[in-house]
């Protein structure tokens, strides 16, 4: 039977014993048969292969779980939803963004501590333990967390420069699918079960905000599928309709914002090695339904980046603004060094003006941006030379 973690069992049996049978059921053939075919599936295989609650727990169940710096929606949703399943106390390492406020009022979840909270009650966080989320560099590690104390990873980011090392092996789950949320949700019902309809919700927000409505290149079929099962048990009518509202509520904050906290509301770092480049560099994704209101800023934006990039070390800094509607994104460049990295590393770019430049329908920082980037400096032996730097 399916066992539910807020002791109440599904309304549908079917979604019961499908999920029960997801890890035992090559992907393939699941997406080969229609409706029909899965449920027939599922009944021929739900006695010889059981998946027992509590079975192949493989987290720690006293850790913190927390996700990256400048923690948005898929990170603190997994978070929490993480703790639910494998135990533990979720934590953020920043303030929550207006998407994620939205989403724990619609849900009617709880927002999780901060981390600097609960260290402090524990003696400056002697003795803790952490399981990280929706990352694995250290460039996106909060500075109180030792390396030695990190138990586990729940991601699902490619393994790029700066990832975590650790001195003993630690459980890692990585999938190439579109939201931490997404791995999840499978995670809860290839066991059998049920969240709670919080974070059920949570993770289906979550899902929808990571892949732009399923939208983005990182969309899987294992997010749609995810989406689609979270939305039917929350009683949601229209994922369309729910990521409206989510993208409204967090573009409705933009406005608001001053320029160092539109940039730092999601940045991230890399470091990358090339032949003739070897350094940081800071990508920031500001995503909206009305680019305008943040482009007509840019020069109150590249003044803030020039600082910013002074204050963090970094080589690079870039900031992209994505049209979440129209899936189309600008890039703002402080200096020349960033101009020309941004034309070499995308086809097809235009500069709508010396420090705008439009780089199409390519919205994803994970897919579209940071692999052109690193090829262009890696493997195209883009150059860097900060001695030439000055500002457009």
């Amino acid at each position: 039977m399916l066992v539910s973690t807020s002791q109440r069992p599904f309304a549908q049996f079917y979604l019961g014993v499908f999920v029960g049978i997801l890890a035992s059921v090559s992907l393939s053939s699941l997406f080969q048969q229609g409706s029909e075919g899965i449920v027939s599936t599922i009944i021929a295989r739900q006695r010889s292969s059981p998946v027992g609650a509590g079975d192949d727990m493989m987290f720690p169940n006293d850790a913190i779980c927390v996700g990256h710096l400048s923690p948005d929606l898929d990170s603190v949703a997994a978070s929490i939803a993480a703790c639910e399943l494998y135990g533990g106390t979720p934590a953020a390492v920043g303030p929550l963004n207006s998407e994620t406020r939205f989403a724990l009022r619609h849900w009617g979840a709880t927002a999780p501590s901060t981390l600097e909270d609960l260290q402090q009650k524990q003696g400056e966080g002697a003795g803790m333990k952490y399981l990280l989320i929706d990352f694995q560099q250290t460039t996106q590690l909060h500075p109180s967390i030792a390396r030695n104390a990190v138990v586990g990873v729940i991601d699902h980011h490619a393994l790029q420069s700066q990832t975590l090392v650790t001195s003993k092996a630690i459980p890692v789950q990585i999938k190439p699918w579109g939201s931490s949320c997404t791995i999840l949700a499978f995670d809860f019902f290839s066991r059998k079960l049920r969240p709670k309809t919080s974070t059920m919700g949570l993770m289906l927000s979550a899902i929808l905000s990571d892949t732009l409505n399923l939208r983005s290149p990182t969309t899987t079929p294992w997010d749609r599928k995810m989406a689609h099962i979270l939305a039917e048990q929350t009683g949601n009518k229209s994922l369309d309709e729910l990521a409206r509202l989510q993208f409204k509520a967090k573009s409705q904050e933009l406005a608001a914002m001053d320029p160092e906290h539109l940039i730092t509301n999601d940045v991230k770092e890399f470091e990358i090695d090339g032949k003739r480049f070897r350094g940081k560099l800071a990508i920031s994704v500001i995503e909206t339904t009305d680019p305008e209101p943040v482009l007509d800023r840019v020069e109150s934006l590249r003044s803030t980046m020039g600082k910013m990039k002074a204050d963090r070390g970094v080589e690079i800094m870039l900031v992209f603004v994505v049209d979440i509607v129209k899936m189309n994104s600008v890039a703002v460049v402080l200096g020349e060094e960033e101009r020309s990295l941004v034309m070499a590393s995308f086809s097809g770019a235009k500069e709508k003006a010396s420090h705008l430049i439009d780089i199409g329908g390519r919205v994803s920082r994970k897919s579209d941006m940071v692999p052109p980037i690193t090829k262009a400096i890696v493997y195209d032996e883009w150059s860097f030379h900060p001695t030439s730097h000055r500002e457009l």
